[in-house]
């Protein structure tokens, strides 16, 4: 048994490693969960979202903003969700106060 370090791991080593498969690949999520039919716009955006992050998956770790800008924020923007009467805020930093 091989003993490997998981913070040296890409995403693409641990697919080899455990032998993960894409199960639903490009088919649609319609038999799980039954959705409104997106417009051919709609889903070359959708296809172009995936691609970029598929992109960033092959090429190694994938951080949570990474996933924020790639897919989160274009998805949001595709349903519409900056749209008014929808209004963003963003949490302020706060400063370290030391006791």
């Amino acid at each position: 048994m091989v003993t490997l370090q998981a913070k040296n791991l890409t995403l693409d080593e641990v697919s080899r490693y455990l032998k993960l498969q894409r199960s639903l690949g490009r088919q649609t999520y319609g038999e799980l969960l039954p959705l409104e039919p997106v417009t051919e716009f709609e889903g070359q955006e959708i296809e172009q979202i995936r691609l970029d992050f598929q992109a960033y998956w092959q090429a190694g770790r994938v951080l949570e903003s990474q996933i924020q800008l790639l897919v989160l924020g274009p998805l949001l923007r595709l349903a519409g969700f900056y749209r008014a009467p929808i209004n963003l805020t963003v949490e302020q930093r706060s400063r370290m106060l030391s006791l």
